[in-house]
């Protein structure tokens, strides 16, 4: 009983220094009480630093004697050194994806996009031509507003309009890409846009005749907007079939 103690301590110790890393970066954010149960189920891959009674030494399947990580070794990975712990601790963190630090009763989604636009009106004008409804409107006083639009089959709101005119001119620079939305028929989506007073570009198949078809809008502020229409049977999204 007392190794499996010394074991466990140890496990949590060398957890909570990840933590500590993580949280240095403001990868996390650390909770009180400390994560204590949560740590306990990472499990460090690298438990083999430490033995009964916490010795400094142990042997891990190699046979070989490996000491516990050094305050030097410590500072080198938070500092994002190349070490042998540095490569351990993302090993480990790799192998322990379906941890979370959060509950496992707590989920977390991904809720709707949001961006500045610089004319609202000639964006609602843009938006509700692609099919988009508006559910609702906040003023944030100075002209500036939040304007919150979804599909009519969505059942939460998917994109925000952020309309703030005292910030200046709208400048998407180089880190925006793009917001893909799916349809079932692009052929006739095309058709309804452009009579409609979109302009949408011509289909493109980037996969080939078997994979996917997507078309380009450009709305007024330069946001690039990828329509696709996936092949019969595949899910309305990318999932991890895609990549096997």
């Amino acid at each position: 009983m007392r190794a499996m103690a010394d074991g466990l301590s140890c496990d949590a110790s060398v957890a909570t220094w990840l933590v500590d890393r993580l949280e240095e970066r403001g990868l996390v954010e650390r909770r009180t009480p400390p994560l204590t149960d949560a740590l306990k189920k990472l499990q460090p891959a690298h438990a083999e630093w430490c033995g009964p009674g916490n010795a400094p030494t142990s042997r891990g399947q190699s046979g070989v004697s490996r000491q516990r990580p050094t305050r030097s070794e410590q500072l080198a990975l938070a500092a994002g050194a190349p070490s042998s712990l540095a490569e351990e601790a993302t090993r480990q963190l790799d192998a322990a994806g379906e941890a979370s630090f959060l509950p496992r009763d707590l989920t977390m989604r991904t809720l709707h996009t949001s961006y500045r636009v610089s004319n609202l009106a000639a964006s609602l004008g843009f938006y509700t031509a692609l099919g988009y409804e508006q559910v609702g409107r906040v003023d944030l006083g100075a002209n500036a507003s939040l304007t919150m639009l979804k599909f009519p089959g969505e059942e939460v709101v998917t994109l925000e309009l952020v309309h703030r005119p005292e910030d200046g001119r709208v400048d998407i620079g180089t880190g925006f890409s793009h917001i893909p939305i799916q349809v079932d028929d692009l052929r006739a989506t095309l058709g309804q846009l452009s009579e409609a007073g979109l302009r949408p570009g011509p289909v493109e198949r980037p996969g080939g005749v078997d994979g996917p078809q997507i078309s380009w809008l450009i709305d007024p502020d330069g946001y690039r907007i990828e329509l696709v229409e996936w092949p019969p049977g595949h899910a309305y999204g990318i999932t991890a079939a895609d990549f096997r």
